[in-house]
């Protein structure tokens, strides 16, 4: 079973990206250069673009955050 080609309908930008993690755009780049997203397919013209494989095999590292605050019965 062969794999279909990406096509350009499956190029992904930012706000794309972030909406498919429930991020800000503009914290897209951020999360790349730590590591908690995958690096972009490629650039042109316009910027960054992902292929939609590449974030669906994506294994997002887990976040630690803080911890939440106990709240007095």
């Amino acid at each position: 079973m062969t794999k279909e080609p990406e096509t350009v309908a499956s190029q992904l930008r930012r706000a794309d990206v972030g909406a498919y993690y429930g991020i800000k755009p503009s914290s897209v780049t951020k999360e790349v250069s730590r590591g908690s997203l995958p690096e972009p397919d490629g650039y042109d013209r316009d910027g960054a673009w992902w292929w939609s494989s590449t974030l669906d095999e994506w294994q997002r590292p887990g976040r630690t955050g803080r911890p939440k605050k106990e709240t007095k019965p």
